[in-house]
């Protein structure tokens, strides 16, 4: 430290303690679920994101980083459906993804697929279930844990549905021109039969 002033060399030391601590408490954390039969906590569920792996003591390494898919055992979603393991694993990784890191890791973890067509379901599925998901993109979905009342609010408000356009009042149809000619015709000759009757019925 130079001039009270930490040098670099005295900061990456700080570092190093802190997250030789922070991986200790961890595997103590992770110990204990394992013993009781829980989930493990990790740091990004815990809403830490740093950049990479870091080795934070002997023997222990803790995973920081935002991966595009968390370590998800075999087992993790056995028998629960694709809607509960993609919830599960959002609230794991803690944050948004694409739908197709999502369904990757549904299927890794052996969720109860059903179908073919069931990645597609899983996603309107996903886009239904408005009080714990929410669509932040084209495809990419969070939980509304994530966000604040006022983002949430906010990106309700710019997806208000538009108003439907006015269906037009649909008029007479009007009449063609041969179909005119025709009336006219047929109404010119009742008219020459009424005179003919006429005209015998004074001759009589």
């Amino acid at each position: 430290m130079a001039n009270g002033i930490p040098t670099l060399e005295d900061l990456k030391k700080q570092l190093k303690t802190r997250l030789e601590e922070v991986g200790r408490i961890l595997s103590a954390i992770n110990t204990m679920e394992e013993l009781f039969g829980q989930e493990k906590t990790s740091l990004q569920g815990l809403g830490i994101n740093l950049a990479e792996d870091i080795p934070v003591g002997e023997n222990v390494r803790v995973k920081v980083g935002r991966p595009q898919n968390a370590d998800i055992r075999p087992d993790q979603f056995l028998g629960i459906s694709p809607l509960d393991a993609a919830k599960k694993y959002l609230r794991t990784i803690g944050r948004a993804a694409h739908i197709d890191e999502i369904a990757n890791a549904v299927t890794r973890g052996s969720a109860a697929i059903k179908g073919a067509g069931w990645r597609e379901e899983l996603e309107e599925s996903l886009l239904r279930s408005t009080r714990e998901v929410v669509k932040v993109q084209e495809h990419i979905y969070g939980l509304t844990e994530f966000y604040t009342e006022d983002q949430l609010k906010g990106l309700r408000e710019t997806r208000r549905q538009r108003p439907e356009p006015k269906t037009k009042k649909r008029g007479k149809k009007l009449a063609s021109p041969r179909s005119s000619k025709k009336r006219d015709k047929q109404q010119t000759r009742g008219e020459e039969k009424e005179s003919a009757q006429g005209v015998k019925e004074e001759a009589k």
